[in-house]
């Protein structure tokens, strides 16, 4: 638990957390000046070169001119046998149950757009020192998992593209 001093008279609160989040702001402007920060810069300077795609899906309504950000969620449930069969395909394949579904996805997507560009859009916790954990405050960094889907490799040889891509994000997630 953390214990929390206010004193009220002058609105100054203090905790006895080894870590503030002003210390994490600190560090993390720091890791700019660093060899790993050039790395993770340079793979989304890779990754996002020249034009990015833009989606469109038939069907959809239009854009409208000045963006809303207005999203909607659709829940669904897999049945259990399907969900199986995908973990098996995962082991199989050396690649996570979401490295599956996001594949499956894309895959949807070019067969919906024939595009073959696609970008969606995935998150990453930041927080992974255990001196982070008990601080509050906006620790994901949004990452761009883009593909290039041609419809004629079969799904494995997609789903291996989708896997270095959730990679190559992960190992470059520091960057905000």
């Amino acid at each position: 638990h953390t214990r929390f001093k206010c004193d009220w008279s002058s609105d100054v609160c203090s905790s006895d957390l080894a870590l503030q989040y002003a210390d994490y702001a600190v560090w993390q402007h720091d890791r700019n000046k660093t060899e790993d920060f050039s790395r993770q810069l340079d793979f989304w300077r890779s990754q996002l070169a020249g034009e990015l795609p833009r989606l469109e899906v038939p069907g959809d309504r239009p854009r409208r001119a000045v963006p809303t950000h207005a999203g909607s969620m659709e829940v669904f449930e897999l049945a259990e046998p399907l969900i199986d069969r995908l973990k098996e395909i995962a082991r199989a394949e050396g690649a996570t149950l979401y490295m599956v579904l996001l594949a499956a996805y894309k895959a949807m997507l070019f067969r919906y757009t024939g595009d073959t560009d696609i970008i969606v859009g995935g998150v990453t916790d930041t927080r992974r020192r255990p001196e982070l954990q008990p601080l509050m405050g906006y620790f994901l960094n949004t990452m761009a998992l883009r593909t290039q889907p041609n419809g004629q490799a079969p799904f494995r040889d997609y789903l291996q593209q989708v896997k270095r891509s959730v990679i190559g994000a992960l190992g470059a997630s520091d960057i905000p």
